[in-house]
């Protein structure tokens, strides 16, 4: 097994991001993602309406101490806000690269809030490659004078987009500005639900929306919309919300579980996963509903389970019976864990081909289940108890409930915790973290982007396509 990879390939393709299908092989998916132009080092992180779904996503990059020197030309930090890392100034064509090829990945066809660099606040560049229907502009709390900060605010706003003052307090200056309506973010975590209250009676302008940040529980969501906020973020939506009326684990969900473990075997037992779908109603009909909809464009209707999955093949059957059983699982959930896992699962499942590790569809399944706890309400070690899933990989994600909210104070030295360990750092912009993660796989951190933007593209394409299969 090569634990040593080359430097990737330094294309001169100014396309997007290859998207790599499931019915790729691991050498083909290995060979595409080598070949990817460089990109920056980005992640997401999403902002929730009060119905759960992704309002918009804040871009997050590394800082200049977390990335080594190689990257440095591509990003940099806002030297006055250090919590708030930024778009690189230098070079311009970096920032038009970005928001060309990536932007549209990362947005989902939502909205991003980006941190821009104050020398480049005023710049008409962005005016030509920030889309002003779908870009929220972050303006910090740091921004001085009081002309330059209203000066600034009537330029975004004049040119169509909106603004997010950061770190909006009780008696803030900046709040004569919302009079035109915008967006202010509240640190919730280290306020009370009292002040909370207060911002919102006294913002001049009902059109001011206010985003609560740091909500990493259920509990803490749920008091943020309580005291008035209309956005959350926060790592809340990855965790069991265990406070929820209690109810029975239905036979759906153990079936979907089981069909898991059946379909990223090694090797792949037909009449044990036909039996499996067959006790369940809703998995039976939503197979023959897949393999008639009209993508596969078949002359004769499919009526059996075992002609159906023979017609999928074994690609199609992991595809298909993956996303099928998580989005089950999760479909009370917010849509943002079932492409959070999905993202996990494709990246643990091309870091291992990358490293031609020869079970790299048990990667994938480990990380589409680090978020089963979350996506059905149970505790890990009670869902364990029931799933018949490899010893190493059980042992892995009983690590996980021990430090539910923060991987990175859990000692994951296997190979296969490492790769998840890089999968959930990246995701989570944890940049120190992923450089140590990668080191010690022998992984060139340089491909983690490409890696990532794959995954993300894949995730929100297979989602979306899984979706148009069931309404035909």
């Amino acid at each position: 097994m090569s634990t040593s990879l080359p430097r990737t390939h330094k294309s001169r393709s100014h396309s997007t991001t290859q998207t790599p299908t499931p019915t790729k092989s691991a050498v083909e998916q290995r060979a595409e993602i080598l070949t990817l132009p460089p990109f920056p080092f980005v992640t997401r992180s999403p902002i929730f309406s009060s119905h759960l779904q992704p309002y918009a996503y804040e871009l997050i990059f590394p800082s200049l101490a977390e990335t080594s020197p190689k990257h440095n030309t591509e990003i940099q930090i806002d030297k006055k806000d250090q919590a708030k890392p930024t778009f690189s100034s230098a070079p311009p064509h970096g920032l038009l690269a970005f928001t060309r090829k990536i932007f549209h990945i990362l947005s989902d066809q939502s909205r991003c809030l980006i941190h821009i660099p104050e020398e480049l606040l005023l710049s008409p560049h962005l005016l030509t490659v920030l889309p002003a229907d779908s870009t929220i502009v972050a303006l910090p709390p740091t921004l001085t004078p009081p002309e330059q900060v209203t000066e600034i605010y009537r330029h975004y706003v004049q040119h169509g987009y909106k603004v997010c003052f950061d770190g909006f307090q009780l008696f803030d200056a900046r709040a004569p500005l919302l009079t035109h309506g915008g967006f202010i973010r509240v640190d919730f975590s280290a306020m009370s639900h009292t002040a909370a209250r207060s911002i919102r009676k006294r913002l001049p302008s009902k059109q001011a929306q206010l985003i609560a940040d740091n909500v990493d529980t259920h509990a803490a969501r749920k008091a943020a919309f309580t005291t008035g906020m209309d956005f959350v973020q926060g790592l809340f939506f990855c965790c069991p919300d265990l406070d929820e009326e209690k109810q029975e684990f239905s036979v759906n969900k153990i079936t979907c579980m089981r069909l898991l473990r059946l379909i990223h075997q090694t090797e792949i037992d037909l009449p044990q996963i036909e039996q499996t779908i067959k006790q369940d109603i809703a998995l039976t009909y939503r197979l023959l509903l897949h393999i008639n909809s009209a993508a596969f464009g078949l002359r004769i209707q499919v009526k059996s389970v075992h002609q159906a999955l023979v017609l999928l093949g074994e690609r199609g059957i992991r595809q298909w019976g993956s996303l099928t059983s998580v989005t089950s699982m999760a479909k009370d959930k917010p849509t943002a864990l079932v492409t959070t896992s999905l993202i996990r699962a494709r990246m643990c499942e091309s870091t291992a081909n990358l490293l031609e590790y020869e079970n790299s569809s048990e990667l994938f399944l480990l990380g589409l289940f680090s978020l089963i706890d979350a996506a059905t309400g149970e505790k890990m070690h009670s869902l364990l108890e029931r799933i018949p899933l490899a010893p190493r990989l059980k042992k892995i994600l009983l690590s996980l409930e021990n430090d539910a909210q923060n991987i990175f104070t859990t000692d994951m030295p296997s190979p296969f915790g490492e790769i998840l360990t890089l999968a959930i750092s990246y995701e989570r912009g944890n940049w120190h973290l992923m450089h140590e993660a990668s080191s010690r796989l022998g992984l060139h951190e340089d491909l983690l982007p490409g890696i990532y933007l794959s995954a993300v593209e894949w995730a929100s394409i297979t989602l979306l396509n899984h979706r148009r299969a069931e309404k035909n």
